[in-house]
């Protein structure tokens, strides 16, 4: 099976396809009509750019690198910029790649940077770490993935296309696509590099949030399906909020739960 999440023991607990497919209900469902008309706006497109970074964020927990358990040093999102990078149009692609890339910051940061003794990312060290990896697939997206039927209404071809590159996957061009990616957000006149950063901003925070709320509902009893920002956009933690505090998101709990169970992802 296709996996998006591994439990202590190594099993499956959430499909790959059931991750993406909940999180762009949720986005095309609910959150869609708060955001989708200025990111469009922003970006100067009129394509669902969340909706393309949600079918890419996760690729890289389809290679046996992530499942042999390599979860620490190799960081997922990287496969999923590449592979983003690699067939979106040229106009929006270097966007969603660096949302990809960029939607568990922190975890890159940490392990590429911190624990490295450095203050920020060398490319040496994403050298050794691409060009280490095992990037071949252990599933087929459209054949292993019991939820592609219904993924496939959401993305169409997209999956097709997506899992026919998964097995053509190159080391080498893997780490100059995300070379060129971390020097085009890095250098350039301050003008240029915050706008860059502001288009990003705007699908960064949609993509993290409905990627968050689909883990918390689709891993079951896991320790880890709860985040800090599903906490507070659905309000189950009252410990997250101040007593003048409100919840973070207009949706209620009740919204999107509706919307989940009419899907049958929760009864």
């Amino acid at each position: 099976m296709c996996c998006a999440f591994f439990n202590k023991e190594e099993e499956c607990i959430e499909p790959y396809l059931k991750h993406i497919y909940t999180a762009s209900l949720i986005w095309d469902k609910i959150y869609s009509k708060y955001y989708l008309k200025s990111i469009r706006r922003v970006l100067k497109t009129k394509e669902d750019l969340v909706k393309m970074a949600i079918l890419y964020h996760d690729l890289g927990k389809l290679t046996n690198e992530y499942k042999e358990g390599n979860r620490k040093n190799f960081r997922h999102e990287l496969v999923g910029a590449y592979l983003a990078y690699k067939l979106l149009q040229n106009d929006y692609a270097f966007y969603v790649s660096l949302t990809v890339m960029l939607h568990h910051e922190s975890g890159i940061l940490g392990i590429y940077a911190g624990e490295k003794g450095e203050s920020f990312i060398t490319l040496s060290t994403l050298r050794k770490v691409i060009y280490n990896a095992d990037l071949k697939i252990y599933c087929d997206l459209t054949v292993d993935d019991p939820w592609y039927d219904k993924a496939k209404t959401i993305f169409g071809k997209e999956i097709e296309r997506v899992n026919k590159y998964l097995k053509t996957m190159d080391n080498k061009e893997m780490y100059e696509i995300i070379k060129e990616i971390i020097v085009r957000v890095s250098v350039g006149n301050a003008t240029h590099l915050l706008e860059i950063r502001t288009k990003i901003a705007s699908l960064l925070y949609p993509l993290t949030l409905v990627d968050s709320i689909s883990a918390y509902y689709t891993r079951g009893d896991s320790k880890d399906s709860a985040t800090w920002i599903a906490s507070r956009a659905l309000g189950t933690k009252e410990e997250t909020r101040g007593p003048e505090e409100t919840r973070a998101e207009i949706p209620k709990r009740e919204e999107i739960e509706k919307v989940l169970r009419k899907e049958g992802i929760i009864t």
